[in-house]
């Protein structure tokens, strides 16, 4: 079994990049992207949010994900903001 089968890619701002063993792939989510998984198994990612360095603490406050992403309903559930 592959550990990362074909059909797996992620385009950000034009550009496609497939996953490879041992690498990772590291995008802003702020451009524009796109997934695809046009194979026949679930994909799986570990996603992990940072602050950019130069962050200051109210531009950080400013971008905090709002409490009602964390409603029950919501896809963002499971998310929880960086801490500051």
């Amino acid at each position: 079994m592959d550990t990362i089968p074909d059909g797996r890619d992620i385009t950000v701002t034009g550009q496609t990049r497939t996953w490879r063993e041992g690498h990772c792939l590291l995008f802003g989510h702020s451009f524009e992207r796109e997934a695809r998984n046009a194979g026949n198994r679930p994909r799986t990612c570990l996603l992990i949010g940072l602050w950019h360095p130069e962050a200051t603490l109210p531009e950080r406050q400013a971008l905090v994900v709002p409490s009602w992403t964390n409603s029950p309903r919501s896809p963002w559930s499971c998310l929880s903001p960086p801490h500051f």
